[in-house]
């Protein structure tokens, strides 16, 4: 430091740090206070702008100190947060708790399908029509309108496959057809002109003004909100026409079969295989979903016994980025099963999104990726569990930060159950 006549009285040397390691010269004493800030000549300016220009250092060295803290946080919240450490709750109150079985063998109250429109959750059940909650599933309400239909003269409500919302409008693909509300699901008319009788409606899905069906007889399409329906299955495998799930990306309408994945680029017109990388054997596609330009593909667990041998294909997930022209599983973390000391993924009934997480719903419970798929964990602390029992969780919907799963518990019951996450 120099004086104003510009003589040195003191020296410092900075270590890596800059901060003082030791005075090279003279006492700090020797330092008037005055000096600072002012301009002093030559040497002293220098000496002030280095020491300006070493606390601008510091200041930006905390910054990013700062701003790579919070990132780092933020990061680990996305990508670390233990959310297998999340509990589901039970949110049954006003849905059936009866386990009467139709004639079909499966228990009624079996909830196979939800639906949010704002802040109202349908559920869907095999035999005891649909539910509406306006609180978050914390109780539920009959709908009395619910889609039914006549079996020797007696009503039974109709299994409700699947429930999608498009605005105002409610759609119910049933086991019995296409059925309709516009009125919150108060009341349902069924809208079938086109569609073979009694024909079980799997999946809908929505592309502008257009609506897809996929049923046990191909896909069909309606241009009317349902008024009118007509068949597109040209390319679609003609011994196995059922369509279990549909996907729409663009222009691109996906349809998951009981053999692999077929691709439309026409509105339906025209269908082509787009299964490069899925199993070899009869691949059931029982779900598909699309996030950005992921496509994920769930499989189901099969098996055949032709002439008494076992014939297997495996379940899992599929992921293609790159319209479907080539998949590759991304099954680490989910669950297995051992047949003839091979292990097969167990199925995939539905896959979820909430931001960039995704949520799969499994006949072994739900589990949770939050990158991609490349990894998965379970997240079942509070759903039912008793060993050797199945928890199959159907259908997933997600309301915000609520995620809400539709469970069969063989003869436990079944239910909805609800998981909030507030991390995303």
């Amino acid at each position: 430091m120099y004086d104003a006549a510009g003589k040195k009285t003191w020296e410092a040397e900075l270590d890596i740090y800059d901060k003082v390691r030791k005075l090279a010269s003279g006492t700090l004493s020797d330092c008037d206070n005055g000096l600072w800030g002012r301009n002093l000549g030559t040497k002293a300016s220098l000496i002030h702008t280095a020491i300006i220009l070493i606390t601008m250092r510091k200041l930006f060295i905390a910054l990013v100190f700062l701003t790579t803290i919070l990132l780092g946080c933020k990061k680990s919240k996305q990508e670390g947060f233990p959310v297998s450490q999340l509990n589901w709750t039970a949110v049954n109150n006003g849905l059936p708790n009866t386990y009467a079985y139709l004639l079909d063998g499966v228990p009624i109250n079996l909830v196979k399908s939800l639906a949010i429109q704002g802040n109202n959750i349908y559920a869907g059940t095999h035999g005891d029509g649909i539910y509406l909650s306006i609180n978050n599933g914390n109780s539920w309400t009959p709908l009395n309108g619910s889609p039914s239909y006549l079996f020797n003269q007696i009503k039974y409500n109709c299994s409700i496959n699947k429930i999608a919302v498009q605005e105002n409008n409610i759609y119910a693909g049933t086991n019995n057809g296409v059925y309709l509300s516009r009125d919150t699901g108060k009341t349902w008319i069924g809208v079938n002109t086109g569609l073979p009788v009694n024909n079980a409606i799997y999946t809908i899905a929505f592309q502008g003004n257009n609506i897809y069906a996929g049923t046990y007889q191909g896909v069909y399409l309606s241009s009317n909100n349902g008024s009118n329906w007509t068949e597109i299955n040209n390319g679609l495998p003609v011994n196995n026409l059922q369509v279990y799930s549909l996907a729409i990306q663009g222009n691109n309408i996906y349809a998951g079969t009981h053999k692999g994945i077929y691709l439309s680029n026409n509105n339906g017109s025209d269908w082509t295989a787009v299964n490069n990388g899925l199993p070899a054997n009869t691949c059931f596609v029982g779900s598909l979903a699309i996030q950005g330009n992921n496509i994920y593909a769930g499989i189901n667990l099969i098996f055949n016994f032709p002439n008494g041998g076992g014939l297997i294909t495996g379940g899992g997930i599929y992921l293609s980025a790159n319209n479907g022209s080539n998949w590759t599983a991304v099954n680490n973390g989910l669950p297995t099963y051992l047949y003839n000391q091979v292990k097969y993924n167990y199925s995939i009934n539905t896959i979820a999104f909430q931001g960039n997480n995704i949520f799969a719903g499994t006949n072994r419970g739900v589990y949770f990726s939050s990158n991609n798929g490349g990894a998965w964990i379970s997240i079942n602390n509070g759903l039912p569990s008793v060993p050797s029992s199945v928890t199959d969780v159907l259908t997933i919907a997600v309301q915000d930060n609520n995620i809400y799963a539709g469970i069969d518990f063989d003869a436990y019951g079944s239910g909805v159950f609800l998981l909030q996450n507030t991390e995303q």
